[in-house]
């Protein structure tokens, strides 16, 4: 018998990244599925994917840069969720991935709810989020856990829609 979202949501769980999630962080970044929404060419190489895992294992040294958490299923790293400084607005923005193996169960939106919450708790007033225009999925995400689809524009040599929260 298949579980409800709702069940699964119980099992998701946040933690920090270390030097040893290098081969779950692998599996999500070299996706071609997850990567076609990313500023990459292809998926991401290798070398990049240990960059992005040192820091973030080192997420707490830098707190105004923002904070990045593996989001897990049953133990398991399924995906990342933070919450980060985006220098070209300089707003913070909610962000999330989640391996494709897990989409369409409700993650994503647990991810994005407890980056909000953790939003709030650092006393942000505002996020900021982004979405390509071809990942409805991800847009749905967020305008269910609040968000206001504000423009369509281009960052990262990318078409995303900006949205924007009040918290």
């Amino acid at each position: 018998m298949k579980s409800s979202n709702n069940e699964q949501a119980h099992d998701i769980g946040f933690r920090l990244f270390n030097m040893n999630d290098y081969n779950a962080l692998q599996a999500i970044y070299s996706n071609e599925h997850v990567c076609q929404y990313l500023p990459v060419e292809g998926v991401v190489p290798d070398d990049r994917i240990k960059k992005i895992l040192a820091s973030y294992s080192d997420t707490l040294s830098h707190p105004k840069d923002g904070i990045v958490y593996a989001v897990t299923f049953k133990g398991n790293i399924i995906g990342y969720a933070g919450v980060k400084h985006v220098k070209e607005y300089d707003k913070y923005e909610i962000y999330y991935g989640i391996h494709p193996d897990y989409w369409g169960h409700g993650y994503a939106t647990t991810a994005a709810n407890y980056m909000k919450a953790l939003a709030k708790r650092r006393g942000l007033k505002e996020v900021i989020a982004f979405a390509h225009i071809d990942n409805p999925a991800s847009q749905r995400v967020l305008e269910k856990i609040g968000y206001t689809k504000v423009e369509q524009i281009t960052l990262w040599k990318l078409p995303l829609y900006y949205y924007h929260m009040s918290l």
